[in-house]
């Protein structure tokens, strides 16, 4: 699996991971460590997911 970088001008409705940004941790199911490590590193990279975290600690 090719784990594409989520650029800035992506939105949520265009990336394969905003199930993973829309649904509870706790649910999410990952195939390989492998897997697990490269969708957690994309999704630390991700800019909008970055403003959104901001947002929600400012509440």
């Amino acid at each position: 699996m090719e784990i594409q970088q989520i650029q800035e001008s992506s939105r949520c409705s265009d990336c394969e991971y905003a199930i993973y940004c829309f649904c509870d941790e706790s649910q999410w199911v990952f195939r390989t460590k492998k897997e697990m490590k490269e969708i957690m590193e994309a999704l630390e990279a991700c800019p909008i997911r970055k403003g959104l975290k901001l947002t929600a600690s400012n509440q």
